[in-house]
């Protein structure tokens, strides 16, 4: 918090004086305040230094710094109100993503301080992760089935259709997500919309198809880009080593055709429409937690 505030400050006085003379300075700040936040869990700081040389007002830094605060703690209750609703003795589907991460916080803590026994099932390295990190014991599909199941989602609709894909890691999370006896979806009401397709649909394809799959996507109304690394050459690469394409629609007016549709060109792995899955979604607002049901 405070290495967050701390850089939000200096980045107002610079602009607010116009010193064009310390652009080495703020780069220096830029990459020792992104090595602190690393090791304390927050990757934000580079999104609002980028959003900074956008905007030299500085009302905007501190609406900015506290939008994404708020959002942060929105995440945080709702994944620890799904922790709190995991049983003794079940097998976990452990999701992926920023919130998913405070659930399986959560969840660890309730292994060390109430000794409950649970083991979880990862759908990404990042899961794999953070479950060594905080002690849960991890296993697989072919070994138990899952109870519970909780992750994450880029955008929910009223009908309880997703779109999931922004971390790379939806194959595997619909295999662990379809498989489990209940499926619990958390987010904060920023993902809540009337109709899909404000956020593209992620496509994991087999690399040598990239171009008959983009072309695919162009002929059912798509616009599709190869998503890209931001901290490495070239594209992503998924955990199962292939590549992301992120197909943007006007509107998905019926999710449940578009997913099949989408599965049926060739070289398509898996697309990131997740339809008819979710038995009740956690979400965060500042008027407090609500569940959805259908």
């Amino acid at each position: 918090f405070y290495i967050r505030l701390f850089y939000t400050l200096i980045m107002i006085y610079f602009k607010s004086n116009k010193r064009a003379d310390v652009s080495n300075s703020l780069l220096f700040l830029e990459i020792l305040c992104n090595f602190i936040c690393y090791f304390c869990e927050y990757n934000m700081v580079s999104f609002i230094y980028l959003l900074s040389l956008k905007y030299y007002n500085s009302v905007v830094y501190i609406q900015l710094y506290l939008i994404i605060g708020v959002l942060m703690n929105l995440k945080q209750d709702v994944g620890y109100k799904a922790a709190e609703q995991v049983k003794d003795g079940q097998i976990l589907g452990l999701g992926t993503g920023s919130t998913t991460h405070y659930f399986i916080e959560k969840v660890g803590m309730r292994v060390k301080e109430e000794e409950i026994e649970v083991m979880g099932i990862p759908t990404s390295y990042q899961s794999a992760l953070l479950a060594q990190q905080w002690n849960i014991p991890v296993t697989s599909l072919d070994e138990y089935s899952i109870d519970l199941a909780v992750d994450g989602a880029d955008e929910i609709d009223p009908n309880l259709n997703l779109i999931k894909g922004g971390g790379a890691a939806h194959t595997l999370e619909k295999i662990v997500d379809y498989s489990a006896d209940e499926l619990i979806i958390i987010a904060d009401d920023s993902k809540y919309v009337e109709v899909l397709g404000g956020f593209p649909v992620p496509v994991e394809v087999i690399p040598k198809s990239k171009t008959p799959v983009m072309n695919a996507l162009m002929d059912i109304g798509a616009k599709p880009e190869v998503r890209m690394g931001v901290q490495k050459d070239g594209p992503v690469i998924t955990d199962n080593g292939n590549f992301i394409i992120d197909a943007k629609f006007e509107e998905i007016l019926s999710p449940v055709d578009m997913e099949f549709e989408l599965n049926t060109i060739p070289g398509v792995v898996e697309n990131g429409l997740f339809t008819e899955m979710v038995d009740k979604v956690i979400l965060g607002s500042k008027e407090g937690i609500k569940e959805l049901k259908l």
